[in-house]
């Protein structure tokens, strides 16, 4: 049996670091995944995915985040490619392996 967390519209922005620290933590030993659906960030700035990202270095589950219309919003902005390049690097730094979807609207 495989366990997954699951939870959505975290809409993280500068002022949300430890929001949910202590819950992504708690997830260790007790599921084998977490998924994270959009909106990860109110704006999609790269500052608030990064609070977002310290939130998540202490848990050792697989994220698998899935960008919702705030996030989406990047390509729009011009900041998508910041965000995406953080994100990789983010997964190459820590022992975390964030798993990003990009979900095309039609």
């Amino acid at each position: 049996m495989i366990r997954v967390a699951a939870v959505g519209d975290v809409h993280y922005d500068r002022g949300c670091r430890n929001r949910l620290k202590y819950f992504f933590e708690a997830l260790n030993g007790r599921a084998d995944l977490l998924v994270l659906t959009g909106d990860l960030t109110k704006s999609g700035l790269t500052e608030e995915a990064e609070v977002l990202a310290d939130d998540l270095r202490g848990t050792s589950v697989p994220v698998v985040a899935i960008l919702g219309n705030h996030d989406y919003l990047l390509r729009k902005t011009g900041l998508k490619s910041k965000t995406n390049k953080f994100y990789r690097e983010f997964s190459l730094k820590t022992s975390l392996t964030l798993y990003l979807l990009i979900i095309h609207p039609l």
